[in-house]
């Protein structure tokens, strides 16, 4: 009590001392620090001193603070006053509320916290600290002997989070209450489990499905659930990676269920064996679905996999026929476009080029999908191989006008160019000046956010981030401003993430040029730009192909690690990256170099250009080379094309790779590169 008293004097002093000009965003930042270093008194100065500019945006973060100076320092009454101060309104009054209700905890003020509890357990049931919160306001229950709602209370955190420790706890907890006060055995409602367990689903919470659905078939053996519930624990498991599981229990569920259900019953249980390898088996059940159930809503995707599985079976022919198949009977199925190109490459490689001809064509008139703009190219190429040149150019033409800025766009381009005919005007990127992107038009968060990334309170900035990507409104001014904040505080992962799937949207959909440019930017940024430059300049490489590499390999990390071992920017595995030192004269070299952004850029630089070299001045084998090895490079060149660098087909090349790791990488880094050269190049 002695210590509490002389922290209060000292706090009272400090804030008495007037400060001229007194910079709130500096106050409450030194007050952060001195709240971490657990220098409290001087950390509630400064906090006061920030929260006298009324103006200050974080006044709200600032209050938050002084709660957590008075928690630390044991003033848990105090601390309470301060939390509750934080208005409803703040990003941060949920974890005001909750460190609200664990002050009154330890105060002894157990109605108070119950209150609390209560009121963020039926608020914030989304949040992390929920299950935390139903078993704390459980415990106060117990406290003021009201026993009744202390097991109700107990079994809500059982039925709402069973995969969570105060699950377990829970249980335990009414399980004695029940025993002592002679209490009614809880059981939640057939319908209420069910309807949570399908919301666990949905919310991609596999394992707490997964667990509520078992929990349905042991309590109510005999509901008109059950066979749903066996359904529903298989696809958990299947999507959870619990493949012999999933199969076990969808087995079960084919006893129980309803003629409505079976087709996507027998779905699962042939993707189920599909993923353990047993492609005879996922045949078996996959046809089951399409000769009984051929309008179920799973009956294209059957018939999709039915070919995927075939192809995997190496019965081309029977593939073939599957995809064939879908086209006719589902014409409006999401996996139309992959279908086609499927369908089309195995008459290809087969030979039957008018065959193909025609596949590819269906492109023009079906569904779009991914796949389409690739679909469309090869339409074009195969134009050519039978002597269509003015079709493919025509072909041609259209892809790189309708699918501007895909991969196959540019390829189209390209094609163009080397038949002497003309391509379509490039669609014009807008500034973001013509959205009128002003901070005045912007939600406070990102405001708020933008400070807080200035400050490196990450933490609270993700609290802001949160709000601005929950907001139902447009988001493309707020996600721009987000992603420069990002890119000025040295971040690029994140601002990618922001805006890749709009700029793949916008591509597919035909209209690159409603994306400012801006948006552009933060999908392909200049990270790490002189160094860059200066490597690629040093290992005569294209500086926006270095940068497509790094995009697609680490998304900027430095300290990107990936299952293979593989360090840094531009991804470099160990064994490389020894050979690599020695050649370059590198000394002592240690694998924690290549976390260096400078030591990998250059490292990685010198050998992309060695692969170049050695490929010929080919980027697209090159790159091959990158990430399935050059030595096997070699391999497929002399084995499909008698080692004729010359007479190669890129796009042939690339589909004909067997790694589908490799193949992706290849396209992914080559559209990225053409991208960056159309975003940043003269």
């Amino acid at each position: 009590m002695k210590y509490k008293k002389l922290f209060t004097i000292v706090a009272i002093l400090l804030i008495s001392i007037s400060v001229a000009f007194a910079d709130a965003k500096s106050d409450f930042l030194n007050g952060h620090k001195k709240l971490q270093e657990g220098v409290l008194p001087e950390a509630l100065y400064y906090f006061q001193s920030a929260l006298s500019d009324k103006s200050f945006i974080l006044s709200d973060y600032v209050q938050f603070e002084i709660g957590q100076v008075y928690y630390k320092n044991g003033n848990y009454l105090l601390a309470a006053q301060e939390y509750r101060k934080v208005k409803a309104d703040s990003n941060i009054y949920k974890n005001a509320l909750y460190n609200f209700a664990r002050c009154l905890e330890f105060a002894r003020d157990y109605e108070g916290a119950a209150y609390a509890y209560k009121l963020y357990f039926a608020s914030f049931e989304e949040e992390s600290k929920a299950a935390e919160a139903g078993f704390r306001l459980a415990c106060m229950y117990e406290k003021l002997e009201n026993f009744k709602s202390a097991y109700s209370a107990y079994n809500q955190v059982d039925l709402y989070f069973p995969t969570t420790s105060f699950a377990k706890q829970s249980r335990q907890k009414a399980r004695e209450l029940a025993s002592l006060y002679n209490l009614p055995v809880y059981k939640a409602k057939p319908d209420e489990l069910f309807n949570k367990g399908v919301l666990s689903y949905k919310a991609g919470d596999y394992n707490a499905a997964e667990a509520i659905f078992f929990k349905l078939a042991r309590v109510y053996p005999k509901s008109k659930y059950i066979g749903k519930a066996f359904l529903m624990i298989g696809k958990s498991e299947f999507s959870s990676g619990k493949v012999s599981e999933a199969i076990s229990n969808l087995e079960k569920s084919l006893g129980y269920a309803e003629e409505n259900d079976k087709g996507e019953n027998l779905y699962y249980l042939g993707r189920s064996y599909g993923r353990r390898g047993k492609y005879i088996q996922a045949i078996r059940y996959m046809k089951k679905v399409l000769d009984y159930y051929p309008r179920s809503g799973f009956a294209d995707d059957a018939c999709y996999y039915l070919g995927q599985y075939y192809e995997f079976e190496n019965s081309k022919q029977a593939a073939l026929t599957a995809y064939l198949y879908l086209l006719e009977k589902y014409p409006n199925s999401s996996f139309i476009d992959d279908t086609i190109f499927k369908a089309g490459m195995l008459s290809y490689k087969a030979y039957d080029f008018d065959f193909a001809y025609k596949i590819f064509s269906l492109s023009k008139i079906k569904k779009v999908g991914d796949e389409t703009p690739k679909c469309l190219l090869w339409w074009g190429k195969l134009a050519e191989r039978i002597g269509k040149n003015d079709n493919a150019a025509g072909i041609y033409y259209f892809l790189a006008d309708r699918f501007d800025h895909s991969y196959a766009g540019y390829r189209a381009r390209e094609r163009l160019r080397a038949l002497g005919y003309a391509e379509p005007n490039s669609k014009k990127l807008p500034s973001a000046n013509s959205l009128r992107v002003m901070r005045n038009s912007l939600p406070v968060a990102v405001e708020k956010y933008d400070i807080l990334v200035e400050l490196g309170l990450s933490e609270y900035a993700a609290i802001e981030g949160k709000e601005i990507l929950d907001d139902e409104n447009d988001k493309t001014p707020a996600q721009i401003t987000m992603g420069k904040i990002l890119q000025n505080a040295g971040e690029f992962r994140t601002p990618i993430k922001l805006t890749e799937a709009k700029v793949k949207s916008a591509i597919i959909g035909g209209v690159p040029d409603k994306l400012p440019l801006e948006m552009w930017q933060l999908a392909y940024p200049l990270g790490f730009w002189q160094k860059v430059f200066r490597y690629s300049k040093a290992n005569n490489v294209d500086p926006y192909l270095t940068l497509a590499v790094i995009r697609e390999e680490s998304r900027f990390n430095p300290r990107a690690l990936s299952s293979s071992r593989a360090h840094g920017l531009m991804q470099i595995i160990p064994s490389t990256g020894k050979l690599l030192a020695k050649e370059m004269g590198i000394e002592d070299y240690r694998r924690s170099k290549m976390y260096n952004s400078e030591t990998n850029i250059m490292m990685g630089t010198y050998y992309l250009k060695s692969l170049i070299d050695r490929f010929k001045g080919n980027i697209a084998l090159a790159l091959a080379g990158y990430n399935g090895g050059p030595s096997r490079v070699k391999k497929w060149v002399n084995n499909w094309y008698s080692g004729d660098y010359a007479g190669l087909d890129v796009d042939e090349f690339i589909e004909y790779i067997p790694l589908r790791e490799t193949k992706n990488y290849v396209q992914k880094v080559m559209g990225s590169y053409y991208e960056y050269k159309r975003i940043y190049g003269n």
